[in-house]
């Protein structure tokens, strides 16, 4: 076998680099509305904020001629709704106008500067711009302010406080005022710094607009979207600016998706206003019905990180088919999917899949290695795939084998602890077995199911065929103690006891347990971890694991999803296929890994030593035997008896790139005639040596190279001894690439 050494200069790369960096820090409120009830601190980024007195150089000469009271957009705030409560209130911003030296109109915070008068204090007094409400009632706010020549200017804003209603509104928009200011003294050679102050308002369904400056979420950024020390924004909304230069003041309202900005201008510079979508635009996801989609897209929303972009056509391709059907997309159908121009090309690749015998095939093996079946797995895969095909759902699986309707599940496990535990491990996640003979050591206080025995053997009692079945096993003596228990599953009501025939309670169990929760939550994780990426341990749903999960949403979207689709297992990965989140890349090299735990891209998986086999004997266009494919079944964690659950293995390890390298398996393979053929043709003149390498990265990576791999593959080919040689040495550089092992 011949040594190769070419090397691809310019590499893909999935789950490495860095690139997004997270935002300043943000200041979490104490509650939902501000206006309405609750209080809390809204934050700021860049320096801390002080109460260093401003020097008024410069602008003890500004001349305010009037006043008006900002409102959103170019619109004067003349009416305000309040709700009473504790800690609840309206932030004013109070604009003053003055022509500077050249003759322009421009405007400056007097909000501190104001006077303040309620006409009932009963109902309201106000501070600083800060209506607080003290009883449901009507109230006038007037605002005067003393202008430089001694005269005074008003302003009358109608307040109404309304009673606390103890509900949230439904919030449609938001806004940060000022939405642009230009804050024209600031001058760090003097020390010359400037306040400004900020208010954040939402307006609801109902057309009211509410005050969030103390409760909602504020940072401060560049227009570049990286935190700045150019000025810093305190619990109350005050602004201050201490340097020359650009800030947005970005305020999102995390429970409604909604997020606004103002752009401040330090120094010299005319300010405009901000548009939302370049603070934070949630593409792909934003906008998507899909409710995987809105679960993540609330997560990142949260922490003001952006979702990946979306996949190449290529990459999407070569993951459904992997996690579809469990093999690499052929050649033609690569080359007809990146043909395609339909709109809707990949959810018509995602129900063709689906619809498959393929995919039956593929899912039935997965079910007879999940239900642990061993000798019996061939037929056991063989019925399984015959029920998928027919439409069955996976409830109606479970259900057969609960009421001992599948021969091969009762011959291999052929005790009702056994039947019991399998179903409890495989449908829920859960690992029952350990409170056959004592408690379970594992739980604690929160845990749902506290795997006592008084929790297990009520579950096995649906399939005792005598009271002992049914009896505690006290694991130190090898003896039954205690009175048999009746059949019970987690509250649910049950009808028969240990008295009734076990076909009876087999077959009410048969329909209590797929309807179950725990069952959605538990089989619906397990699917999703095998086509996504697993919230926690798919066999381990105890809450020290459960409170451990980084998006507990997403795991509730699992459990509503699955249970909507009513257990269809096509339906539920339809769900999760057509998603924009699905379609994600995985590609790192902009994004800041940290991140992963919140699904912000689709996550780098290994693949399965069943798609390995398969896409080497497509590239190479020669089979393996048996014995070639025991050798690389092992190396790539296929399990060899599924005896039990977890033996199939998902790590990444040395010996499978050596094999890649190094294996006459797949070198061998690689110097066979497919290769030879296409050397020939661009030898030939049938084709030119870009196609050929073209159809290289699309046997292998299913996409198309870019123009610098286009390149380096044109140098490394031209550098080789002939054609053949290059070609070669290129297949094995891609098949040994980190793209070919990972979905």
């Amino acid at each position: 076998m011949r040594s190769r050494q070419v090397k691809i200069r310019k590499k893909r790369s999935f789950g490495f680099g860095h690139g997004l960096v997270a935002l300043s820090a943000v200041f979490a409120g104490g509650a939902t509305v501000a206006g309405c009830s609750g209080g809390g601190s809204s934050g700021g980024g860049g320096v801390a904020s002080t109460s260093a007195p401003i020097t008024t150089a410069g602008m003890n000469s500004v001349q305010v001629s009037d006043i008006s009271v900002a409102g959103v957009g170019s619109q004067a705030l003349s009416q305000v709704q309040v709700e009473n409560g504790l800690n609840s209130g309206f932030q004013l911003v109070i604009d003053g106008t003055y022509t500077d030296a050249n003759g322009g109109q421009q405007v400056i915070d007097v909000t501190r500067d104001a006077t303040y008068t309620s006409s009932d204090d009963a109902v309201l007094d106000v501070s600083n711009g800060l209506i607080s409400p003290k009883a449901p009632g009507a109230a006038e706010v007037t605002i005067s302010y003393t202008t430089n020549t001694g005269s005074t200017v008003e302003k009358k804003v109608m307040v109404q406080v309304t009673a606390p209603t103890g509900t949230t509104p439904n919030f449609t928009s938001i806004a940060v005022v000022p939405d642009a200011r230009t804050l024209s003294f600031v001058d760090p050679a003097t020390g010359q710094e400037q306040l400004q102050q900020i208010a954040i308002y939402a307006v609801d369904d109902q057309g009211v607009t509410h005050d969030l400056t103390r409760t909602v979420a504020v940072h401060l950024q560049d227009d570049q979207g990286n935190a700045t020390s150019l000025g810093s924004v305190d619990a109350r909304g005050l602004f201050r600016g201490v340097d020359n230069g650009k800030v947005w003041v970005v305020g999102r309202l995390q429970s409604a998706g909604l997020v606004a900005g103002s752009e401040i201008v330090l120094g010299t510079g005319v300010a405009t206003p901000v548009n939302p979508n370049q603070l934070y635009s949630g593409a792909p996801l934003a906008g998507s019905a899909n409710e995987f989609d809105k679960a993540v897209l609330d997560n990142l929303f949260k922490q003001f990180i952006e979702p990946a972009a979306t996949a190449s056509d290529g990459e999407f391709l070569r993951r459904l088919y992997a996690d579809a059907i469990g093999r690499t997309p052929t050649e033609a159908e690569t080359d007809a999917f990146l043909a395609s121009t339909d709109a809707d090309k990949r959810e018509q690749e995602v129900d063709t899949l689906l619809a498959s015998a393929e995919f039956a095939a593929h899912w039935g093996s997965l079910l007879a290695e999940w239900f642990e079946m061993g000798p019996e797995a061939p037929a056991f895969a063989t019925w399984a795939e015959g029920e998928l095909a027919g439409g069955a759902s996976l409830a109606q699986i479970f259900a057969d084998c609960i009421e001992g309707n599948q021969a091969n599940f009762e011959a291999r496990h052929d005790n009702p602890e056994k039947k019991a535990g399998i179903v409890m491990q495989t449908g829920t996640g859960m690992t029952a077995r350990c409170a056959a003979c004592h408690d379970h050591p594992l739980i604690g206080p929160n845990d749902t199911i506290k795997w006592l025995q008084s929790d297990y053997y009520p579950i096995v009692a649906f399939f005792a065929t005598n009271n002992n079945e049914a009896t505690a096993l006290d694991g130190r003596t090898d003896t039954r103690v205690g009175n048999p228990y009746d059949p019970g599953f987690l509250g649910a009501a049950v009808s028969t006891t240990l008295a009734d025939p076990v076909a009876a309670r087999r077959t009410e169990f048969s329909t209590v347990f797929p309807s179950s929760d725990v069952f959605a939550r538990g089989m619906g994780h397990r699917i999703f971890a095998k086509v996504a990426a697993p919230l926690l341990n798919t066999d381990q749903f105890l809450a020290k694991e459960l409170d451990g999960v980084a998006v507990p949403n997403v795991l509730d979207t699992i459990t509503n999803v699955f249970k909507s689709e009513n257990a269809s297992l096509q339906g539920f990965l339809r769900q999760i296929f057509t998603s924009k989140w699905y379609g994600l890349t995985s590609d790192a090299t902009q994004m800041d890994v940290q991140y992963d735990n919140l699904l912000q891209r689709h996550m780098v998986r290994r693949h399965h030593a069943e798609f390995m086999i398969g896409a080497i004997e497509e590239i190479t266009g020669m089979g393996t035997n048996a014995a070639n494919e025991g050798f690389l079944a092992g190396v790539w964690g296929q399990p060899e008896t599924r005896e039990a659950i977890g033996e199939r293995s998902n790590a990444v390890n040395m010996s499978q790139s050596l094999t890649l390298m190094n294996s006459p398996i797949v070198q061998d393979r690689i110097n066979g005639t497919k290769i030879s053929d296409l050397a020939a043709d661009v030898d030939g003149g049938t084709i030119t040596q870009a196609e050929a390498i073209t159809k290289l990265w699309r046997m292998t990576l299913s996409r198309d190279p870019s123009s610098d791999e286009l390149t380096d593959a044109n140098d490394a080919i031209g550098s080789a001894a002939s054609t053949e040689e290059g070609l070669q040495d290129l297949t094995s550089a891609l098949m040994a690439s980190i793209e070919f092992s990972m979905r």
